[in-house]
């Protein structure tokens, strides 16, 4: 048996370079499961087949199999088997009360975690391959065996409780959380692969995560560079800045001195078995005729002017005014949520932008070393700040201010050991983030726009999700519901999502279109990035943009929204001047 974890930055291309090695070894006889723990996954997009929460086999090959982790399934599974047949024979207020834990945003973590371990339980496998979330909400679920495993050991030797319940109910769990560690530090049976794009973030990104894995004990490293440009680009002088770029991130990637794999970029998308089955036999140079065409799309020559129009139609009136760019991992929320916060400074509106993911990709853009809880000013021209939510932070505040309340409140010491014990618990960060990520919605009024570069799409929509669960279970709370209703109303709170032209970020912006739209909130507009424009006319591009020219037609018809235009940039935005340049083409 051997795993495999398929790691890095949203939208490097992990799902598809997973799914192809998945089918690879299948077809070298292998009985290989792809398990993906994305909230947001894509895996049934890519096999164009439908997945789910339970293993299935993937139609057309012989040796395949795969699940989607579902937060929801997973619930549902630790809570039949924590309560078993019990339900039947409990009066119905404690199993009233029970239902209620189970409710608990915390719970989510906990079953989820669970699911998780019982994959390193399994013998019937040759190969269980992981396609990740992106790289921060990775590294906590590898972090959490090591973090359940010494939080029970220090629960036995105090009063015993854990937030799951008394820690001698746990003896299972915590035999399965060993073993995942047991398996996960092993390298002859687990391998750990980074994908990345050559680009300066990525490799910054690779260095801190694989410092993080090397402390959890994780020591065989891969590193598969996807997306590198084929020498027929070579020749043409638009790209040369780009490629000679890409070749320095190459040679900085062959210093980490881990095996490491390119992939050239793709004419086409991935997308069916025919494709996957081709992924790895297809990565080689071919000739191609150096074929030119005209722009694809006449329309993108007013990009800038319909942009316009769409920023004007949005612009707040009320203050302050919220806004959240949300989305697949490498659609472009960072950027986005720059050039609207830039947009907004300029014309006199004071605006704060606050990460709520931890990959900390506006620091990075911006040349500053990190992002503080407290607003940054970013730019000396304008009133243009920026703040992250640290969620090491946020847990030692929120552990000091839950035992002043305490002792404030009480003097009992078993009591006050007892929590002591449970706010050590791995769940306190989920709780911990939430109550920082609403602060700002109380603490910070002298601003007229706070905008929220959001995580990932489904760790996005976890995020509000935990805030109007809390809303119903304190329902004593006025400040939770006024939180809700100001997250609800379309005059204080503005929804985007980002996408690029391709099927798989367009079917999980769809899904995350609808569950909002469920939940009572309404997307205002879209953004679509990286559209190729003339620029891009050499052959290798040619597919891409035919197959652009259809998906903005089906995101025209998916989304009864405006669109929001961004072109392909040559060269990475990783700077502030690079960002400068991309404002002054769409704004």
């Amino acid at each position: 048996m051997h795993y495999y974890f398929f790691h890095g930055k949203g939208g490097v291309g992990k799902t598809t370079i997973s799914s192809a090695f998945a089918v690879k070894l299948s077809l070298n006889g292998e009985k290989t499961l792809i398990v993906s723990t994305d909230p947001a996954s894509n895996i049934g997009d890519v096999f164009e087949q439908n997945i789910g929460g339970a293993e299935k086999k993937i139609e057309g090959l012989n040796n395949l199999y795969a699940v989607e982790m579902d937060s929801d399934t997973e619930i549902l599974k630790y809570k039949k088997k924590i309560l078993g047949d019990s339900e039947d024979i409990l009066p119905q207020e404690v199993v009233g009360m029970i239902e209620e834990e189970f409710r608990s945003p915390c719970t989510s973590e906990i079953a989820f975690f669970n699911g998780f371990t019982e994959f390193f339980l399994k013998n019937d496998y040759d190969n269980i391959i992981f396609d990740t979330a992106p790289s921060a909400h990775t590294l906590r679920l590898l972090e959490l065996p090591l973090e359940w495993t010494v939080y029970i050991d220090e629960v036995k030797k105090g009063a015993g409780m854990t937030c799951m319940g008394p820690v001698v109910n746990l003896g299972e769990y915590y035999d399965s959380y060993k073993a995942a560690l047991n398996v996960l530090k092993n390298p002859k049976l687990t391998t750990f692969v980074f994908v990345m794009h050559p680009q300066e973030l990525d490799l910054k990104e690779i260095k801190s995560s694989a410092n993080e894995i090397k402390k959890l004990g994780i020591t065989n490293i891969e590193i598969m560079v996807n997306a590198v440009f084929p020498y027929i680009l070579f020749g043409n002088n638009d790209f040369k800045g780009l490629i000679s770029s890409q070749q320095e991130i190459l040679r900085q990637v062959n210093l980490l001195n881990y095996k490491t794999s390119k992939i050239y970029l793709k004419d086409g998308e991935v997308k069916g078995i025919a494709s996957l089955i081709n992924f790895f036999s297809d990565n080689i140079e071919k000739d191609r005729p150096d074929e030119k065409f005209s722009c694809f799309n006449d329309d993108l020559k007013n990009i800038k002017e319909e942009n316009n129009k769409l920023i004007k139609n949005i612009t707040p009136t009320e203050t302050p005014f919220y806004f959240f760019f949300t989305g697949k991992g490498g659609t472009g929320k960072t950027t986005s949520s720059l050039l609207f916060g830039k947009y907004f400074a300029s014309i006199g509106k004071k605006t704060l932008i606050v990460s709520t993911d931890s990959s900390n990709h506006i620091a990075e853009i911006m040349g500053l070393t990190g992002l503080n809880e407290v607003p940054e000013k970013l730019d000396g021209k304008y009133e243009l700040y920026a703040a992250g939510i640290s969620p090491a932070q946020a847990i030692d505040e929120y552990k000091v201010e839950t035992v002043e309340y305490f002792k404030s409140h009480s003097s009992n010491e078993d009591s006050l050991k007892v929590l002591e014990e449970e706010l050590n618990s791995p769940c306190t960060e989920e709780v911990a983030v939430f109550k920082k990520f609403s602060s700002y919605f109380f603490e910070y009024k002298d601003f007229d726009v706070i905008i929220f570069d959001a995580a990932p799409t489904g760790h996005a929509l976890r995020l509000l999700y935990i805030s109007m669960e809390y809303a119903k279970a304190d329902k004593k709370d006025p400040k939770l519901e006024r939180f809700i209703n100001i997250l609800k109303n379309e005059k204080k709170t503005i929804f985007s999502l980002c996408l690029y032209p391709e099927f798989s970020p367009i079917e999980e912006a769809k899904r995350a279109y609808d569950d909002l739209k469920l939940a009572g909130v309404n997307v205002s507009f879209i953004v679509v990035n990286y559209i190729l424009n003339d620029i891009f006319s050499d052959s290798i591009f040619k597919n891409r943009r035919k197959l652009q020219e259809s998906y903005l037609l089906s995101i025209q018809r998916k989304f009864d929204v405006p669109a929001f235009l961004m072109p392909q940039c040559i060269g990475e935005i990783n700077s502030p001047n690079a960002l400068d340049l991309l404002y002054s083409a769409v704004v």
